[in-house]
């Protein structure tokens, strides 16, 4: 008898997998990026326009986004800060 919930689980598998990919590319990006910043320091109006960008993208992920936003923007902020010692 074969689990009816395998391939289900196995496309989570692979869907997680792109996305800590994905995320792990984005935080990268992020670090070159607080390289040429003249000052260290998150800018508010660029995360909001982040925000109002991407809700729309996903509705019924729209109540989620500026939490799941938040921690990227705060872990990229903490590496650059990191990167510059």
């Amino acid at each position: 008898m074969t689990d009816p919930l395998a391939p289900l689980r196995a496309r989570i598998d692979a869907l997680d997998d792109a996305l800590l990919a994905l995320l792990a590319e984005r935080l990268e990006v992020a670090r070159r990026l607080g390289a040429l910043k003249a000052s260290p320091g998150r800018d508010a109006a660029r995360e909001a326009a982040i925000i109002t960008r991407l809700a729309p993208l996903a509705p019924e992920l729209a109540e989620l986004v500026p939490a799941l936003w938040e921690l990227l923007f705060q872990t990229s902020d903490a590496w650059q800060r990191r990167d510059r010692g």
